[in-house]
């Protein structure tokens, strides 16, 4: 066996198949041969010139395998230590400019998920970036291109037939992924000015629902412009001004009404109310000085005698003992804010939306053509999902039967009847559809409210319902089948001041500092 294996070496040797020629001269047998001998030499001789090639051809790794197996054969030739630590010396540069390039490659990722497309093409290109690294990065850059060129070209389109609510829809995640493209810039400039023209020519002539809704796509396109905050600014003091009216105070309203003059010069309504409730208060205030005035703080005692006037005191609102508590308000409401429009507040778990004219029917009943498909939003614990077993349904442009929802997807049930799903506050569970490209039948409706404990109305986009003369938001909680408002300042339902422990009627004004509604059951 001996020979044999002696035999198989120097075969083995000759066909250059040197890792299996040192299995079989390795053997301690074969190493006490003189013919074993005069192979281990050959072998170790075979072994230092493919070991010099690999490090060649920057195989590190495999240089290093042959140096170890020239140290077991031979001992520690000078040689072979020498190419052991050239090799390891070039794994550890190798493993560093690995490191590197993973680094590289992060950092260029961050840039391009930031929406700093420019940037990470600057650090790839002074980067040291292995071919695998740069491939994988290179693909990144072409999607990301891809996918800004994409929603550029769709807000162009919408623009095109003056859909301004898909085209801001698409520019907001265009400005998501390259805020300083060039078109993209361009295209937002040119939707910021057209609407802005249009918000303006609103307001001057008086169409202030019209302006409103302008307002809040602008805010949305543009919330730190200059001229997007003077007009929310105008907007605020003419509700303000609407406030100080119903509480009978035309001197504040007036004041209010002249702040905007200024800004808006050529809204000739404004002058023309600021000099009726110029009017108003100073016959308000003729009244309050004549005899009338006398009357001021008096109390009535016994008899038809008015007792000597009282000082004034601070009125102190104490909350009945046991409120009165009405019939259950029920799963769907219409929520009526003063200055924000209307909003339908549903609290079924499963709402199903489609055309009103569907022969199946459904929860929101949207003006569409009627063979529009329809879905299914479901709250199940603190997720939505939805689910469209007929199919037609888009969800962010692909065909969808079935998803869990996030905030900003984007559902369309045709091309002229498109939503987006929204959880405005991420404390909540409460979510909203907002029809951004749909039609409600009452008109002044621009958003569902899809109600589990809870629905936020405040200032700014952190609620679900918007209103910006509030400093605070009030929360409306439902409990026990009722409807009990959380917050707010010197609250009222009717005439009647009332506490958070006191349930909302349907149809009865509910007002507080900087806001009003009404409630009314569907």
């Amino acid at each position: 066996m001996l020979f044999l294996r002696i035999r198989q070496a120097e075969i083995a040797l000759r066909h250059a198949r040197l890792d299996e020629a040192f299995e079989l001269v390795n053997r301690p047998d074969v190493r006490a041969h003189r013919r074993g001998q005069d192979l281990l030499t050959r072998l170790s001789r075979e072994l230092m010139t493919r070991g010099r090639r690999w490090l060649g051809m920057d195989r590190p790794a495999d240089a290093a395998a042959d140096a170890d197996k020239v140290i077991r054969l031979a001992g520690q030739l000078p040689e072979a230590v020498e190419l052991k630590a050239r090799a390891t010396q070039a794994m550890l540069g190798e493993q560093q400019r690995h490191r590197r390039s993973a680094e590289v490659l992060a950092k260029a990722r961050l840039h391009l998920h930031q929406g700093r497309p420019g940037t990470a093409q600057q650090v790839v290109k002074f980067g040291e970036l292995s071919t695998g690294g740069l491939q994988v990065i290179m693909a990144d850059l072409h999607e990301h291109g891809q996918r800004l060129e994409a929603a550029a070209n769709a807000a162009h389109a919408a623009l095109a037939r003056h859909d301004y609510d898909a085209a801001i829809n698409e520019l907001v995640a265009a400005q998501r992924l390259d805020p300083a493209n060039a078109r993209v810039t361009e295209l937002v400039a040119r939707t910021h000015r057209e609407l802005s023209e249009q918000a303006t020519a609103a307001f001057n002539e008086g169409c202030l629902d019209i302006a409103t809704s302008l307002e809040s796509k602008l805010t949305k396109l543009m919330p730190g412009a200059i001229d997007v905050e003077q007009f929310r600014h105008a907007l605020l003091q003419l509700r303000q001004a609407w406030d100080a009216i119903e509480r009978g105070q035309p001197r504040r309203a007036e004041e209010h009404l002249r702040r905007i003059q200024s800004a808006m010069p050529h809204a000739k309504w404004i002058t023309d109310t600021t000099d009726r409730l110029s009017v108003a208060a100073t016959a308000l205030e003729s009244v309050r000085s004549g005899p009338m005035g006398l009357l001021a703080g008096a109390r009535v005692g016994t008899g038809d005698t008015i007792a000597p006037p009282q000082p004034s005191m601070a009125p102190r609102f104490v909350p009945s003992p046991s409120p009165a508590r009405g019939a259950p308000l029920g799963n769907r409401l219409l929520l009526q804010v003063d200055g924000a429009g209307s909003f339908v507040i549903l609290r079924d778990h499963a709402v199903s939306i489609g055309p009103i004219s569907s022969s199946s029917r459904v929860a929101v009943g949207l003006i569409c053509e009627p063979n529009t498909p329809t879905l299914t939003i479901e709250r199940v614990e603190d997720d939505y999902f939805l689910r469209s077993l007929a199919g037609g349904v888009m969800v962010n442009d692909t065909p969808t039967q079935s998803k869990l929802l996030s905030s900003g997807d984007r559902l369309a049930l045709s091309p002229r009847c498109r939503m987006v799903f929204a959880m405005p506050v991420p404390a909540s569970t409460t979510a909203a559809i907002d029809l951004s490209g749909a039609r409600y039948p009452r008109g002044d409706v621009r958003r569902i409210v899809l109600m589990d404990r809870d629905v936020v109305i405040g200032p700014g986009g952190a609620a679900h319902i918007r209103v910006d003369s509030l400093n605070d938001p009030v929360v409306l909680v439902h409990r026990d089948g009722q409807l009990f408002l959380r917050g707010g300042t010197a609250v009222t339902m009717g005439e009647q001041p009332i506490d958070e422990n006191t349930p909302l009627q349907p149809g009865q004004p509910i007002r507080g500092a900087g806001f009003g509604f009404v409630i009314t059951a569907q």
